[in-house]
């Protein structure tokens, strides 16, 4: 039972295991598509950061070589050509100023996203790790289960061999019960017919010396007959012989 208990706890840790993993995975491949979102937005951005750069630096040369066509005579243009030209210097210079900082943006972004990659790299590499070790878990409960169920049928094996050793021994220990009692029965018997036999020998011996003092007295009968029996004759002859 301990063993089973000990399984039952590791296959429950594999399966919160299995669950965790799988979240961790689930969150890894959200935090991947949202940085490949990200990294799509910044791409995005990164291109028309480029053709705003193309236009500001084509806008740019455009004032430059006007401004090298007026530089000597720009005090003698009207005023309002001045303003326009200072304006549009003015705006090519607030244009680069705000192109800079978006393509300072951007590579702060990009620095960010690399980083958060690095970062859900480790992880990944962690998630796979933590996988890796997870299947030694399973391979390491297999091993145990299969170990289990091997020594769970040398336990039922043994059980049942138990069982009819123990079903013997109940019939041996009945059977040899059975032969005492009829040991005991046959012995009390024998004890009774003994002393039977012995009642019968004393009455044989008691009868014997009746017969033997009942010759002894026909004997002596017999004799005492026979004395008178010859007297009797004697005194028949004396009586038949005259003097």
């Amino acid at each position: 039972l301990t063993a089973k208990a000990t399984l039952d706890s590791s296959r429950l840790q594999l399966d919160e295991t299995e669950q965790q993993l799988a979240e961790g995975e689930r969150q890894i491949q959200l935090g991947q598509q949202q940085l490949d979102e990200a990294r799509s937005n910044l791409d995005v951005q990164d291109k028309a950061l480029q053709e705003q750069e193309k236009a500001l630096a084509a806008r740019e040369a455009e004032y430059n070589a006007q401004m090298a066509e007026t530089e000597d005579m720009f005090d003698m243009l009207p005023a309002a050509q001045q303003a326009l030209l200072t304006q549009a210097g003015s705006e090519i210079e607030a244009g680069k100023t705000a192109l800079n900082e978006a393509r300072a943006k951007i590579e702060a972004g990009k620095a960010e996203l690399e980083a958060n990659q690095a970062a859900l790299n480790v992880s990944k590499k962690t998630l796979a790790e933590g996988k890796a070790e997870y299947q030694k878990g399973v391979q390491a409960y297999n091993d145990g289960y299969s170990e289990y169920q091997k020594g769970l049928e040398k336990y039922e094996k043994g059980r049942e061999e138990y069982e009819t050793g123990l079903s013997e021994y109940n019939d041996g220990k009945s059977q040899l019960e059975d032969g005492e009692k009829k040991y005991r029965e046959g012995l009390s018997e024998y004890r009774n017919g003994l002393a039977r036999y012995n009642d019968g020998v004393a009455e044989y011996e008691d009868g014997l010396s009746e017969y033997e003092d009942g010759v002894r007295e026909f004997d002596t009968k017999i004799a005492d007959a026979e004395k008178e029996i010859a007297d009797a004759k004697k005194e028949l002859n004396d009586i038949e012989k005259p003097d």
